[in-house]
């Protein structure tokens, strides 16, 4: 999905331009409309990649009720439209079950990354917050 500068996103997010693209998303850097700042969207462009970001957590239904795309990839209840069965696998079991991490080390940078993976941006932490967190000293 490509969005052209100048447009918007979820009626928030104001593009400035694209920073990356990958096979299964792009990255727009945007302007908030709400928090007067710079930030980095992340835009999923095929539902069956939906799934790891539906693993942290439920996206909050004001976000899909005003996304432009919601419709293609989810049902009126927030349900993925063409997924199902999902486990959740929270990041901690991924650090422990996947990475054979140990748990002190998994608690750790988990606490760091949670902040910066919340889902609802007005709760997302800020580059300055991450900065001050004790896993980078």
């Amino acid at each position: 999905m490509d969005y052209e500068p100048s447009e918007k996103i979820i009626d928030r997010y104001h593009v400035i331009r694209k920073l990356s693209c990958g096979d299964y998303s792009t990255v727009w850097l945007c302007w908030d409309l709400q928090a007067m700042r710079y930030v980095a969207i992340k835009i999923f462009k095929s539902a069956p990649h939906f799934d790891k970001t539906i693993r942290l957590g439920p996206i909050p239904r004001y976000i899909l009720l005003n996304a432009t795309y919601a419709a293609k990839s989810f049902t009126r209840s927030c349900e993925l439209r063409n997924i199902s069965g999902l486990k959740p696998w929270g990041l901690m079991d991924v650090l422990l079950e996947k990475y054979e991490w140990l748990q002190k080390d998994a608690a750790s940078f988990a606490s760091f990354l949670k902040p910066m993976l919340e889902l609802d941006p007005n709760k997302r932490a800020t580059a300055a917050e991450c900065l001050q967190h004790p896993w980078l000293r």
